[in-house]
């Protein structure tokens, strides 16, 4: 199965074809605007199609997108901010006919979006708050929203659904390009990508209209770039291209600029491997010349953003932050910020939280990961301290590992200032998790070679274990606690097993509110390729610790280096 590269991607194919069915079974799964900020991410792209121009914050939605959230249930932090809306609790507490009712009318709502007047906006609160956002993801969601536009709402948001997840499936392949850069072959590049595929978490934030999926191919793609650069020292062909594709990466969310210091270090790191000095000093221009770029492609958006809010980012939260004090008095609060309290939401939010009603898991299965992940830090510690000795975990010591490193840890310094301005806006102390799959590439190749310099066999053995591990929590959250929670069979925080409705049962729940071609058997098709998949997933790397590492082909160029 791996015992050459092409056989590789092969599997690599298969475990994309896996993170697709797996996909489209959460899009099913999830009802509509259950995802994090979801219904104001589709009315972004509507107003982009229908209007061909980027909304204002404070611009009202459609009426048709107002009237589907009086309809169908919402989250409770959503509802909050909708007059007449129903939490899911509430909706599965009213009758039959009553959401028979609801249903009907839901699924006839096809008119072409009416606006709103800016008073009827104020009065709702149902405004274009992520406005905020940069415009590249819903300018290229809009070309297919005019293509389903004539099709239910509901249709709609099921659409761009699954063109969100095919765009951000694409992650697969630039993972397993970045594993086999940095970790070699014998297999390991496979359990990162096993484990990119598998990650219930990372599934519940790209799985809804939105634009971290796109966010998460773009940055990883960064990464393999940057990467490649040290790797090869740095040709121009791909300082441009790094440019072309940092500045995309901002232009989709601000999340991104963490990555923008990352240009001149990697090019100090590629000049330190060659011993010219006008090759140094070519690098370093090149470096800059994909500065440039990046300028060139998000400048604009950026400099619109800082003279209308002030703020580079322009994250509503931010600008209220800044207005509440100066940059010296707001970066002087950080002393009272817990941060322990901050790093502790920050990675239950990571590892597993579900949509925007924020189901939880049992505290101990989220400490599980976290000593899995504390341990691959720990190793990468190991790695970086003798960095000048031959290690089993990377392929070899060029510099490499400490980009991928420092990209980690960018999004995370970014994390943290978001954390702050949160303190600073509202005066709690919590950690947005789901934020740091923006980096899933990084941080499935990281965790791989954390926990392979331990000794390559326990490596393999722990990343084995840590695939099968997240198939599992994917199994139980989805089928233990997604489910019947969205069919009326669970309640909000997770307590232990509780009686549900039946699986049958559950699929014709989970069939409401959705389109009149997604019936209950659809959703049941659709869940069996789901089990399937992730099946398959537990099959992959368990072949892949039980086959020996390659042996290298004399004469193949593309042969992996053998770990």
């Amino acid at each position: 199965m791996f015992s050459d590269p092409l056989s590789g991607r092969r599997v690599v194919v298969l475990i994309w074809t896996a993170f697709l069915l797996r996909a489209a079974y959460y899009c099913v799964q999830q009802p509509m605007w259950e995802g994090f900020d979801e219904w104001a991410h589709f009315a972004y792209i509507q107003h982009m199609a229908e209007t061909g121009s980027i909304p204002q914050r404070t611009d009202p939605v459609s009426k048709e997108v107002l009237l589907s959230l009086q309809l169908a249930p919402l989250s409770k932090s959503a509802a909050e901010s909708v007059a007449g809306a129903i939490t899911h609790e509430e909706f599965w507490r009213l009758p039959l006919s009553d959401r028979e009712r609801r249903q009907t009318q839901l699924r006839t709502v096809t008119a072409p979006p009416a606006r709103l007047s800016d008073h009827q906006a104020i009065e709702t609160l149902v405004v274009q708050y992520e406005a905020q956002q940069p415009p590249f993801y819903y300018a290229v969601l809009s070309i297919p929203y005019l293509a389903f536009r004539s099709y239910s709402l509901p249709a709609q948001v099921l659409a761009l659904r699954l063109i969100t997840v095919l765009i951000a499936s694409a992650i697969v392949f630039v993972t397993y390009q970045v594993a086999r850069l940095l970790m070699g072959g014998g297999g390991a590049p496979v359990f990162a990508v096993v484990l990119v595929a598998s990650l219930p978490g990372f599934f519940i934030t790209v799985c809804r209209v939105g634009n971290d999926g796109l966010a998460a191919l773009l940055n990883g793609a960064v990464l393999l770039l940057l990467v490649k650069i040290v790797k090869q020292g740095g040709p121009m062909r791909l300082w441009i291209a790094h440019g072309l594709l940092l500045g995309i990466a901002l232009l989709t969310k601000a999340s991104a600029l963490a990555f923008l210091p990352l240009a001149p270090v990697t090019a100090f790191v590629a000049a330190r491997q060659v011993r010219s000095h006008s090759e140094k000093w070519k690098i370093l221009a090149r470096a800059l010349v994909s500065i440039g770029v990046t300028g060139l492609v998000a400048g604009w958006w950026y400099w619109h953003v800082w003279h209308t809010t002030g703020t580079l980012a322009g994250e509503q939260l931010h600008v209220a932050a800044g207005a509440k004090g100066t940059l010296a008095e707001n970066v002087g609060q950080i002393l009272q910020v817990d941060w322990g309290r901050v790093i502790d939401s920050a990675a239950f939010t990571h590892i597993w939280v579900g949509g925007w009603s924020f189901l939880t898991l049992r505290s101990w299965m989220y400490r599980v990961f976290e000593v899995i992940a504390l341990t691959a830090l720990i190793g990468l510690f190991i790695l970086l301290v003798r960095r000048n000795r031959p290690q089993p975990a990377v392929d070899n010591h060029d510099g490499s590992l400490v980009i991928a490193v420092l990209f980690y840890a960018a999004l995370c310094a970014a994390v943290a200032y978001h954390s702050l301005v949160v303190h600073l806006a509202k005066g709690i102390s919590t950690g947005a998790g789901w934020y740091l799959h923006a980096a899933v590439t990084a941080e499935a190749v990281l965790m791989g070679i954390g926990l392979r310099a331990f000794g390559v066999r326990v490596g393999r053995i722990a990343l084995c274990g840590l695939c099968v591990l997240a198939c599992a929590l994917d199994l139980y959250t989805t089928q233990l606690i997604l489910m019947p929670y969205h069919s009326g069979g669970g309640r909000h925080h997770w307590d232990g097993l509780r009686p549900n409705p039946g699986i049958q049962a559950m699929f014709e729940a989970l069939a409401i509110n959705e389109s009149g071609s997604v019936t209950p058997l659809v959703i049941a098709a659709m869940w069996a390729s789901y089990w399937a998949a992730t099946l398959a997933l537990v099959v992959v790397p368990a072949a892949a610790l039980f086959r020996p590492p390659p042996k290298p082909i004399p004469g193949r160029l593309d042969t992996p280096p053998v770990t």
